[in-house]
């Protein structure tokens, strides 16, 4: 029933319909807040309303717009069209952030002010700025800064590289834990199609499983999802350069992004002073990747299917896996960049085989390490690893030696090996042939008293430390005898059918699990191998077929229609029943129960046959499965061993001079460049330029060996050139420099004395009053000086000692310099005449003498807090500018001072 309304009638309950809408298209996410569906929210405030406005149908927008300014305007200063705006001015999500504040009167300020849904989010410091002019504009601000997260999560996208707010909700929907191991966890997320951009979903729609119609959200997608913890993000960053540079190989799972992302945990804590509860937060950052999704691993699959029987499946099925030693060539030998180089992918194990669209793909290259080939084409490349898989290791991987590429055909060799055990005897035998090798290898162990026997040195034990038991198809040197009678009894037991998997079994024992590396078959010759494997193996199965009679091939193909349909019926079967736990039949004590064992087998549920699909003639669309199969998506993988293992860098320098450094620096070029990062956050009231600069950039000995040229310009008594960049940042400054002299900068104190030297000749004549040195621990200080000299003997005297344990809380160091600037502003009577500040930090950003090493961040913002008030409206451009200058390669170091240069405007610091 349609509702008429005139302007002389209360749009209370518009307002109300509103708020109802904003509330059903809240869902509730996995870190218990919420985000709004944004593109059914744009198309509910298109929509045309069932209200008569004026005896007009109107737009909910334009119900609202008038709900928005009743009784205060006769005539609306908006149109609802300038509202619904396609352009880039469309503002229908900053109108709904407005309402659902009780701000909707504000929309035309905002359009005005260029506040539109094409900027959102909006930091909170050009919020400010931004509504300034309005009555309690700074707390209309900080109120639609808070709400405006909830309608702006983030949008998965192909390639993304993004560094998230803490605020910024992830729109996750679903998410169970796969695993988790020392660097990383790995997850199975959801998220809604709404919030996966064009491109992304055009990748993953050709895969049938990667997308579904959940029961609660909707279409959604299914992604995999690997976070990896503080402390690790060293791994992340190997992980996702192995992503890059194999990434146009088909055989390797794909990464479809990664971001970054502090999380936020809240806890209730107990307050002393009230008796209540409060509620804590702490954040912890994370980096992520976003993978490719797949449904089965190769663990799974043989637990999951059933063993191929026809001669075509079972040659189906290794054809497919083969695929991965194609993968494998493609890691040992790969060009990117113009540049060719030798990998190692170092972790191949059936639960890093992940079956993706029907092909067999490599994942987890966490552990995989890379060089540059070569020039000596005859030479074997040999790396030292750090981690990987033990079970399917090679004997010679210990961690103590470089090793050849042939641990991943080792690796591989019993990969295949377990593959053939499953095609031959299924997954009992599976089963049956780990316990086999750890029998084996236990009673090897009891008779082990030496530390030095190649067993535990190859799996990391000492005698006096032996397991109680162990899994590898090695006892430290050559195959088990195991599983060479394993083998020929496979071979033995193989199917008439089987036209391939003796051959298969041959090649393992042959060339693949062979003792020494180098005699160890390539993976270049491999594939040449199974390839004439498939050849020889089709030539067998098409001369078989040819010389069947017509009506035994007549009799076949109607069995094979019947096992069709029964496939078919299985995979339904699979989705609808739930898993159960019928009465157990065997109890210690009691007699057989025989109606439990009749119980237990009808709850026995059919299973797929491996590449039955793919091989028997029949419909190749997909069965009409349940939802109910989509309920809870399948893992991605069986075990995260892998991700237990970690890795060791060394990352400790020898101490170079300074000689050394300027040869080290002296091209602005690198093949592998220093690992110095600049963070910078300017605090000032007017949004400065990021537009590129007009001038070239140089590295410290360059700038070092341009001043001596102008030294020996002043001694032929020309006048020297002032340098204009340097004067746009220095002038009317005082300049403070910070070092950190904690003993983690003890391995970079050289190349701070010098960069240090550097900037101070650098900044000779720009800083009238001279420049003032501190250190984070020391208490010694340079004040007032312009003498280089006095800086670098300085850095001499107080250089870190190794043996004082000394460790530096940033926030601590900070404090008294931001007291003293906070005291010249208040005392001055003057303001415009207190110069602007520049605080350069020299540190590695460690600062291990902090417990929650997120405080600065706050710190920073209570400063620039007192100081906008002190200053009220004589801010000058970068009134104060901290500058961050990181010595090392911590990762954790380079994110925390990204991010207190790239998220302070969203806490309103410019």
């Amino acid at each position: 029933m349609e509702r008429t309304l005139s302007r002389s009638t209360t749009f209370h309950q518009v307002l109300v319909d509103f708020a109802a809408k904003v509330q059903e298209l809240s869902k509730q996410a996995v870190d218990d807040r919420t985000y709004v569906l944004v593109g059914e929210l744009r198309q509910w405030m298109h929509k045309p309303s069932l209200t008569k406005l004026d005896d007009k149908y109107v737009s909910n927008t334009e119900l609202l717009a008038n709900a928005a300014y009743y009784h205060k305007s006769h005539f609306l200063p908006i149109d609802s069209s300038r509202i619904l705006n396609p352009g880039r001015d469309c503002c229908v999500i900053v109108f709904s952030i407005l309402l659902d504040l009780g701000f909707g009167h504000l929309i035309q300020t905002f359009l005005t002010k260029d506040i539109v849904d094409g900027r959102l989010p909006e930091d909170l410091s050009s919020l400010k700025r931004k509504l300034k002019s309005l009555q309690d504009g700074e707390q209309v601000a900080e109120l639609f800064n808070q709400r405006q997260w909830k309608f702006c999560p983030a949008i998965f996208s192909r390639n993304m590289e993004s560094e998230f707010f803490e605020n910024r909700i992830i729109p996750i929907c679903r998410k169970k834990q796969l695993g988790s191991g020392g660097t990383a966890d790995v997850w199975q997320i959801v998220v809604q199609s709404e919030f996966v951009d064009k491109d992304l979903r055009n990748t993953l729609d050709c895969d049938e499983f990667a997308s579904y119609d959940d029961k609660d959200f909707g279409p959604c997608y299914i992604f995999a999802l690997k976070t990896f913890k503080e402390g690790f993000f060293e791994y992340y960053y190997d992980e996702k350069a192995a992503f890059d540079g194999l990434r146009s190989n088909r055989g390797v799972i794909r990464r479809l992004g990664c971001y970054s992302h502090r999380v936020l945990s809240y806890s209730a804590a107990s307050n002393g002073h009230t008796g209540g509860q409060s509620q804590s937060v702490e954040a912890k950052d994370t980096m992520n990747l976003l993978l490719e999704y797949g449904t089965y691993d190769l663990r799974l699959i043989f637990g999951h299917q059933l063993p191929p029987v026809f001669p075509k499946e079972i040659l189906a099925f290794w054809e497919a896996l083969f695929e991965v030693a194609d993968a494998v060539y493609g890691i040992h030998e790969f060009k990117t960049g113009g540049r060719e180089f030798n990998g190692w992918h170092a972790d191949i194990k059936p639960e890093n085989i992940i079956c993706v669209r029907g092909k067999y793909k490599l994942a987890d290259p966490g552990f995989a390490r890379f060089k540059k080939k070569a020039q000596d084409e005859g030479a074997l490349p040999r790396i030292r690893l750090h981690g990987g898989t033990n079970t399917y290791g090679a004997p010679e991987v210990s961690g103590q030696a470089n090793v050849h590429q042939t641990i991943d055909i080792w690796s591989l060799g019993c990969v295949f090996s377990m593959a053939a055990t499953w095609v031959v005897l299924g997954y009992q035998g599976v089963c049956q042939y780990q316990q086999v090798r750890e029998q084996a290898l236990g009673t090897l162990l009891h008779a082990i008293q030496e530390d030095t026997h190649p067993l535990l040195v190859s799996q990391g034990f000492k005698a006096n430390a032996k397991p109680q038991k162990l899994d590898c198809f090695h006892n430290g040197s050559e195959v088990l005898n195991e599983i060479t009678c394993w083998h020929n009894w496979l071979k033995d037991s193989t199917r008439k059918t089987d036209p391939i998997t003796e051959a298969v079994l041959d090649l393992i024992g042959q060339k693949m699990l062979i003792r020494d590396p180098k005699e160890r078959i390539s993976s270049k010759n491999l594939c040449g191998e199974l390839q004439r494997i498939v050849r020889s193996s089709t030539k067998t199965l098409r001369d078989a077929m040819k010389a069947e009679p017509q009506e035994a091939r007549e009799k076949r193909e109607h069995l094979e229609s019947l096992l069709y349909e029964i496939e078919k019926e299985a995979s339904i079967q699979a989705a609808e029943t739930p898993p159960s736990e019928p009465t157990p039949p065997f109890t210690v004590g009691l007699p057989v129960d025989r109606d439990a064992l009749k119980v237990q087998l009808e709850h026995v549920t059919l299973k797929k046959t491996s590449h039955r699909f793919e091989t028997i003639p029949g419909p190749r669309s997909r069965p009409n499965v349940p939802d109910a199969m989509f309920e809870k998506p399948d893992i991605v993988t069986s075990d995260t061993g892998g991700l237990k293992e970690l890795l060791h860098h060394s990352t400790t320098r020898a101490e170079s001079s300074t000689a050394d450094q300027r040869e080290r620096y002296r091209h602005s070029t690198f093949e592998e460049p220093p690992r110095t990062n600049t963070a910078f956050t300017n605090m000032t009231h007017r949004k400065t330029s990021r537009g590129p600069a007009a001038h070239a950039y140089l590295n410290a000995v360059q700038a070092r060996e341009l001043m001596d040229r102008e030294m020996k310009r002043v001694l032929v008594k020309k006048k020297p050139r002032k340098d204009e960049v340097l004067s746009k940042y220095f002038r009317n400054r005082d300049i403070k420099f910070l070092v950190d002299d904690a003993v983690t900068m003890l391995e970079h104190w050289d190349e701070a004395t010098y960069l240090l030297e550097t900037l101070v000749m650098k900044a000779h004549g720009q800083d009238d009053d001279g420049l003032d040195l501190m250190f984070t621990n020391d208490r010694r200080e340079v004040k007032n000086k312009k003498d280089a000299t006095l800086f670098r003997n300085a850095m001499a005297i107080v250089r870190p000692k190794g043996e004082h344990q000394v460790h530096t809380n940033i926030k601590t160091a900070l404090t008294p310099i931001f007291n003293q600037y906070l005291g010249t502003v208040q005392n001055a009577s003057d303001k415009n005449q207190v110069n602007a500040l520049t605080i350069i930090v020299l540190t590695d950003g460690l600062w291990e003498g902090m417990r929650n090493k997120n405080e600065v961040d706050e710190k920073i913002v209570e400063f620039y807090t007192l100081l906008t008030k002190e200053m009220k409206n004589l801010m000058k451009d970068r009134q104060v500018s901290i500058e961050f200058i990181q010595f090392g390669d911590d990762e954790e170091a380079q994110e925390r001072l990204r991010r207190l240069d790239d998220d302070m405007p969203y806490r309103g610091v410019e």
